[in-house]
């Protein structure tokens, strides 16, 4: 049976389910041809009422995987459901058997993590998110380049990409980011900072601070800041909605002509456009910009590792060749052990088990190794 995993129960994962059960009553796919699995780790706040389409006041403090599992069932479809972290290694093992994952998370770490170990495992990923009136959809396979070819276009900061922007460009960002930084900063009491200041006050002071270090020469009143504030609840649920009808459409196509083909559980590359990311804006209009990205040329993904003819596991390269002067090792393009390179290296070389992601070690002047060593498949 095809099976589809969403990962993220937010804004973005619950849209993405209820595309899915419209195409598939649109499509008259039955539930003896697919089923789903869902993941989510959190529970239901008060907070995400509004915003995420699944939820009502009597889903607070229920996990939400459970609660996505009850929709789905009611619908009439077979479901998985899982209350843990997806990028757990003994997790993504689970999820690698899932035909096609719809990443849903809401930070970079996460997508590091799952996206290459799917990969690994041949799978298909279709990333979507939302963030401000704009969303994005990107598709990793085999043929695409990989999640670090294209690592330039996510933040180096660790938010979620659904959160505040991190370099202000007008108004809405400023007041934005400064009503995050005063929440982060005084999270156990906020009376603490605002002793004699309204809380719009405090934050009309904080973005006009940045709307002056950015040049931006806007001045911003309480008013502003009352109706972007309000305005950011209602937003991500209509973006998030399109954006992931938009991304079950191409899945479906997908589908559809592969079950033509009686090959349903295969990555059949000719019924994927040759277009792998998709930017989708309505800040003026409905504008949807399909992009063709290129795998870059020293790419570290699993598809285009250099080839060392190496028949020696790790610790047997590390033994071999520990005592080259040039011995390096090097991790997710970071040295993390030299004997040459860095003026202190590390006394001890890391071991396998320690190690996420593309290793690379040189020694007499060439690469002994290149591999994948993070996840292991059974």
């Amino acid at each position: 049976m095809y099976t589809i995993a969403v990962v993220g129960l937010g804004g973005s994962g619950c849209e993405v389910i209820r595309s899915l059960m419209h195409a598939f009553k649109e499509a008259d796919i039955s539930n003896m041809q697919v089923k789903l699995m869902v993941v989510d780790r959190d529970t239901i706040s008060e907070a995400n009422l509004g915003k995420q389409a699944l939820y009502n006041s009597e889903s607070v403090g229920e996990f939400k995987s459970d609660v996505a599992r009850a929709f789905i069932e009611t619908q009439g479809y077979q479901v998985e459901a899982y209350s843990t972290d997806a990028a757990r290694p003994a997790f993504v093992t689970k999820l690698a058997t899932a035909a096609i994952t719809f990443l849903c998370v809401d930070n970079v770490d996460a997508r590091r993590k799952i996206i290459p170990a799917l990969l690994l495992a041949q799978k298909t990923v279709l990333d979507v998110g939302s963030e401000g009136l704009a969303g994005s959809i990107r598709l990793y396979s085999s043929q695409y380049p990989c999640f670090y070819c294209t690592s330039w276009m996510y933040p180096k900061r660790k938010r979620p990409l659904c959160g505040i922007p991190g370099i202000p460009k007008n108004a809405e960002d400023c007041i934005l980011i400064a009503a995050c930084a005063i929440s982060e900063s005084n999270a156990n009491n906020l009376q603490l900072i605002m002793e004699g200041d309204s809380y719009e006050s405090v934050v009309v002071s904080q973005a006009n601070e940045l709307s002056e270090i950015h040049n931006l020469g806007i001045q911003i009143a309480p008013g502003d800041v009352t109706n972007t504030l309000q305005q950011v609840v209602s937003t991500p649920f209509h973006i998030s909605g399109l954006v992931a009808s938009y991304a079950v459409s191409l899945w479906c196509k997908h589908f559809m002509v592969s079950m033509c083909c009686n090959d349903i559980n295969e990555f059949l590359e000719n019924t994927w456009p040759k277009e792998c990311l998709w930017m989708i804006s309505t800040y003026n209009g409905l504008y949807i910009h399909a992009l063709v990205l290129e795998r870059q040329k020293d790419c570290s993904c699993n598809f285009s590792l250099p080839d060392t003819n190496q028949k020696e596991s790790y610790n047997e390269v590390i033994s071999k060749y520990i005592n080259i002067p040039d011995f390096t090792v090097v991790v997710n393009q970071r040295i993390v052990y030299s004997h040459s390179l860095l003026p202190e290296s590390a006394s001890v070389v890391p071991s396998e088990g320690d190690l996420e992601g593309t290793v690379f070690i040189y020694a007499n002047e060439r690469l002994v190794y290149a591999k994948w060593i993070d996840y292991k498949w059974a």
